[in-house]
């Protein structure tokens, strides 16, 4: 059974995000190994869901699957020194936002016939040109997660304000906010939050930082700077200095 076989009738059926192309094939005895790293989560509950999970589709697909969770912060050593090795896991965790798979290009399988099969089964892609490196499928969609501001609605009417829309909405709530002594917060610092919030603010203003055919560098770019300017804004007029020192954690407690 060649690897390609093997992600048809076991990788594909998981819907997991990425799978390095080690050099070897899964045993192709009578029990099927797959084995599965990913980064503990916030929530320790849905680790264990993940397991449940694992454990129930194998024992469906008899496949003895192993799955590997480490802390969030190892995992770009840990997948660094596999690629180095050409050998670990069948599967990892990636992140598309902070270039893991490009990166990672020419060690990862390519998954367009995985891809083109689990589309129509599972109500097809928002927009694929989200997930395609170079124009080819290297990771597949596994989970989304909402990302969305809290919000104190006891302040909001203390200030006057509604629920807010649009980044222009926060900030100007975050500055009222601030000057009673209850600033707008989101994570600033080296952390894969704080580069979820600059993305989201980034592509809210038209910029990028790859063109569309995954090849054309973009930063540099007018929608970039007004993101840039408005975050400085953010960061002076409404937000706490600290946030620059939040990690991951930080805004999940």
């Amino acid at each position: 059974m060649s690897r390609r076989q093997f992600l048809r009738t076991s990788a594909g059926a998981a819907g997991v995000a990425g799978i390095l192309a080690s050099g070897r094939a899964p045993a192709t005895a009578q029990t099927r190994e797959l084995s599965f790293l990913s980064i503990a989560s916030f929530v320790p509950d849905t680790d264990k869901e993940l397991k449940r999970q694992f454990d129930e589709w194998g024992a469906k697909n008899k496949v003895k699957v192993r799955l590997d969770i480490i802390a969030h912060l190892q995992l770009v050593t840990k997948k660094a020194s596999e690629v180095q090795a050409r050998s670990g896991h069948d599967l990892t965790a990636l992140g598309p936002g902070l270039g893991d798979a490009d990166l990672y290009y020419d060690y990862l399988a390519d998954l367009n016939d995985v891809a083109t099969d689990v589309a129509p089964k599972n109500g097809g892609w928002l927009n694929e040109h989200d997930y395609l490196i170079r124009g080819k499928w290297k990771l597949l969609p596994w989970w989304m997660p909402p990302f969305p501001m809290a919000v104190r609605t006891d302040l909001l009417e203390k200030i006057g304000e509604k629920n807010p829309d649009t980044w222009e909405d926060w900030l100007r709530i975050g500055k009222k906010g601030k000057a009673i002594g209850h600033p707008f917060g989101t994570a600033m610092g080296h952390s894969a939050d704080a580069n979820v919030t600059m993305l989201s603010i980034m592509w809210s203003y038209g910029a990028s930082y790859v063109g569309k055919d995954g090849k054309t560098i973009t930063i540099n770019s007018k929608e970039t700077r007004t993101a840039m300017d408005f975050v400085k804004r953010l960061y002076t007029e409404a937000m706490d200095p600290e946030v620059l020192a939040w990690d991951d954690a930080s805004n999940n407690r």
